[in-house]
């Protein structure tokens, strides 16, 4: 799951996630949604306050524009939905016919009812190297 893509999750909306909590098994989730960010943000993404030059008071040399390199990371927004009990804030082990076996922290997205949704996050670096503009 470490180098698991966002588009890779959209493929399994819908899908649904045996879930257990310890060995016990706690219900199904089903798959309702991917929201994928990558950061840094593009230029054209970002805040105008981030946008703002900044000029030097008194330079000390030459001004050159250099062009820092930094790693580029995504996050995966994944929201899961129940429609037997509640669960709790917790770290669960969801199986997929086709992903496999994992782990994920599921935190509660709305009130304990039938019907709940939770939120796992997914950080992970991308490999590539991107300029911070």
């Amino acid at each position: 799951m470490d180098s698991a893509s966002g588009q890779m999750w959209e493929r399994w909306i819908g899908g649904s996630f045996k879930t257990t909590w310890h060995g016990m098994k706690v219900g199904t989730l089903i798959l309702k949604s991917v929201e994928t960010n990558t950061f840094p943000l593009p230029k054209k993404n970002r805040p105008q306050s981030e946008l703002m030059p900044v000029v030097p008071v008194m330079p000390v040399a030459p001004l050159m524009k250099e062009q820092t390199l930094v790693r580029e990371t995504e996050s995966i927004v994944l929201v899961f939905q129940t429609n037997g009990k509640p669960f709790i804030q917790e770290v669960y082990t969801l199986q997929h016919d086709w992903l496999g076996t994992f782990d994920l922290l599921l935190v509660p997205a709305s009130a304990a009812t039938a019907g709940s949704k939770y939120t796992a996050v997914i950080t992970h670096v991308t490999g590539r190297m991107v300029p911070m503009e």
